[in-house]
């Protein structure tokens, strides 16, 4: 066959026709995810409006929400057309515009847009590189390009990308909404792009474009984006991967000290031939050695294996134990020894293999990282992971083995559950099904491994991505709810000292303490406490007051008259502004009024002035009452806590998972999400992204202490587990030793009794 360099380029014809039936292929696949795209987009901008307590932000969401409804047809259509630009033989021009040239024209908020979209795309293309490096190739064969890559790719990432935002251009929204439809076109459009380049790929190689092409994986370098300064965010994914990597060294050092404490890893001796799987197999009559009184044989041993692993796929209930898995495997080999051959026992290398693995999975079936199901299915896995072992030696001398790669995605996974956060069970149903395939079909093919290793991981990342957009915004309303709590506790304390000085009238303590009140609130929220509009509000309740106890003089009754429109205006201004009814604002105007003329002299003192409520509550406001509740909440006293423990937790940082117990659920297992730079709280979040408890550092304390909760360790199962089987051989080293020392006490050179 001839090298694909060498092939004669396609004709016109042809190269038109393959590319009308990819942009066919592309018209019929993408039509659903973009779909899907603006159905989400309506719940996810209704639920973050519900969410925000800024009012502003609100009315944003709710109409980027009306807009996306009204223009989605037109973004759908604009985005098909333009992805079909490309699409055609020879291609029409694009009017894609180089990258760093529009970025330096950009206004903040485009430059904004422009790094989420770079951001996504540069993504997509790490995430899909193998399929992109052969479509790159085949598209720059077609086009006797030289230099194909994924920016003049014409279905790649970037080119789709680029056509999003042309066409989201169509929407009239601000531009976190815009960001918001941004991260929605990545999860259902962009996700959904491996078994669409697959497909291209296919057409194009039964086509014959490049059919011989061999895709190899193509590794990019991400480019650091910048991104907008967040309040607190967990840990960079970056800083995750440094983290899982230190614990990967240390469990590789764990790993060298067990098999130097085991006497090495299992080596054949040299009276024993190498069988196929690297193990010594039988011995035979030709080499000299009786057959009677050997060690088990490999192949005997590993059938015997492979029968233990039948019984544990059909019945778990019958599975042993790693305490009698010798015991099992003796009496298993007993049908399967060669004829004339005496069942003997293990070979050192074999018991040594044996004893790790059962040590290993001993630890398993205790480990307290893992919930009770969970430990009850990885436990399974010891029979797969022993015959693996058995017959790969790189097991036991490379911790990036898939088998190993697998048991610490199987352990990422279930640290996090907890029934609560898995009520259809579809996380501890993938886990079962990857022990069962082991079990069922695993014969000894390290590819095995490397398949369920990425189908898990792909399971998990899917659910990974809806949890991260569900924990935002558990953060989000934390934080909101947090500035809100702080608003009302520095109104209330301004508002206090202002009533505080004085006898006031129960209906101005009324007027300031709710409705002006919230108003306070919200221009705190919005513009800041050093804003000039909340001190602007602030100087209206301080006139208020003089207004009250003015007019004994005629210059402060001048001032008062002068005073009585602006007073009106703005009081009618902040009652709007906070969703008064007209009638309610027309009804406390005109007592406004009354109040200055009565002042003035012009008519007697209303009565509702006569109202008593002088010993009204400082700031009573109108909306949810359960936030004063919450601010006044009951702390534990810190003398009554563990120092340690409580230096410990304010060390914490987020990432770190707990375990939480609830009488209704049962346990539940939360993730340190976010600390809160307000008050230094602690939200938790489960596997899903929703919220489950929010602590303070005292009350987290507390809990530990009661043991009503309690942190998993951080290390992955592995190093967990080599670590603990490392303390026990060198325990039952030091024992020994001393053991040793004290026999020899008692007897002289020649090893004769003593007197």
């Amino acid at each position: 066959m001839q090298p694909p360099e060498s092939r004669v380029p396609l004709t016109a014809d042809a190269l038109g026709h393959l590319f009308a039936e990819i942009g066919a292929l592309l018209r019929r696949r993408l039509g659903g995810p973009l779909s899907a795209l603006f159905d989400t987009a309506d719940d996810t901008l209704f639920e973050l409006a519900e969410h925000t307590t800024d009012g502003t932000r609100q009315s944003a969401y709710f109409d980027g929400m009306r807009e996306c409804r009204r223009k989605r047809s037109v973004v759908e259509r604009t985005f098909m057309a333009c992805v079909g630009e490309r699409l055609h033989y020879p291609p029409s021009a694009c009017r894609t515009t180089p990258r760093l040239q529009r970025l330096s024209l950009l206004g903040e908020e485009e430059l904004e847009e422009s790094l989420a979209v770079s951001a996504m795309v540069s993504k997509a293309e790490g995430q899909y590189a193998r399929a992109l490096g052969a479509l790159n190739q085949r598209f720059g064969f077609m086009l006797s390009d030289p230099r194909p890559d994924d920016a003049t790719n014409p279905v790649g990432p970037a080119r789709l990308g680029e056509c999003f935002r042309q066409a989201a251009e169509q929407l009239e929204v601000d531009a976190e909404t815009r960001i918001v439809v941004y991260k929605l076109f990545e999860r259902h459009v962009l996700g959904a792009l491996e078994p669409i380049y697959s497909e291209i790929n296919i057409l194009l190689a039964n086509a014959g474009v490049l059919p011989t092409l061999s895709a190899t994986t193509v590794h990019r370098p991400t480019p650091s984006m910048p991104r907008r300064p967040a309040p607190v965010e967990e840990p960079p994914r970056e800083h995750r991967a440094e983290e899982r990597e230190r614990h990967a060294d240390a469990a590789a050092q764990l790993l060298q000290e067990v098999m130097g404490l085991l006497g090495g890893a299992p080596a054949a001796t040299g009276m024993q031939r190498q069988g196929p799987a690297g193990l010594p197999d039988a011995p035979t009559p030709q080499d000299g050695i009786p057959i009677s009184g050997m060690a088990m044989a490999a192949s005997t041993l590993l059938g015997a294996l492979s029968r233990l692993q039948r019984l544990a796929y059909v019945d778990p209930p019958a599975t042993p134990d790693p305490s009698g898995l010798k015991r099992a495997l003796l009496r298993e080999s007993e049908s399967l020894q060669p004829q004339g051959a005496v069942a003997s026992g293990l070979a050192p290398e074999h018991e040594r293999v044996i004893d790790l693995m059962a040590s290993m999975f001993d630890y398993v079936r205790q480990d307290r990282n893992l919930p009770d199901p969970m430990q009850a299915q990885l436990s399974r896995l010891h029979l797969p992971f022993l015959k693996a072992a058995l017959k790969d030696s790189e097991l036991l001398s490379d911790l990036r083995h898939p088998a190993w790669e697998l048991l610490e995605e199987l352990d990422r996974a279930a640290l996090s559950w907890s029934a609560p956060a898995d009520p259809g069970e579809r996380l501890l149903g993938r886990i079962t099904d990857t022990v069962e395939t082991l079990l069922g079909k695993f014969d000894g093919d390290p590819a095995l491994f490397e398949r369920l290793r990425d189908e898990l991981r792909t399971f998990t990342q899917a659910t990974r991505r809806r949890a991260e957009l569900a924990e935002q915004r558990a953060v989000e309303a934390a934080l909101g709810r947090e500035r809100l709590q702080s608003a009302r506790r520095q109104v209330r304390t301004a508002l206090a000292a202002r009533l505080g000085r004085q006898p006031t009238p129960g209906w101005l303590r009324h007027v300031l303490n709710r409705p002006w009140a919230n108003y306070l609130v919200l221009q705190w929220l919005r513009q800041g406490e050093n804003s000039p509009a909340y001190e602007e509000a602030l100087a209206f309740v301080d006139d208020l007051l003089w207004a009250m106890r003015a007019g004994a003089t005629d210059a402060e009754r001048s001032r008062l008259l002068a005073l009585l429109p602006g007073l009106e205006a703005k009081l009618r201004h902040g009652l709007s502004t906070v969703a008064y009814h007209e009638s309610e604002i027309e009804a406390l105007t005109g007592q406004l009024r009354e109040v200055v003329r009565a002042r003035l002299g012009e008519i007697p003192e209303p009565a509702f002035l006569a109202t008593d409520e002088s010993q009204a509550p400082a700031a009573a406001f109108d909306d949810d009452p359960d936030l004063d509740e919450e601010i006044e909440e009951d702390q534990p006293d810190p003398d009554s806590l563990d120092p340690s423990m409580l230096e410990r937790i304010r060390a914490l940082e987020p990432g770190t998972w707990f375990e939480f117990a609830a009488e209704q659920t049962g346990a539940e297992r939360a993730k340190l999400s976010w600390i809160s730079p307000i008050s230094g709280r602690y939200l938790f979040v489960n596997r899903t992204g929703l919220r489950v408890a929010d602590l303070t550092p005292a009350q987290l304390a507390q809990e530990m202490e009661s043991g009503l909760a309690r942190m998993l360790e951080g290390a992955g199962l592995l190093q967990r587990a080599l670590g603990e089987i490392v303390e026990v051989l060198r325990r039952n080293a030091t024992n020994k030793n001393k053991s040793g020392r004290g026999r020899g006490r008692g007897r002289d050179r020649k090893g004769r009794p003593s007197a």
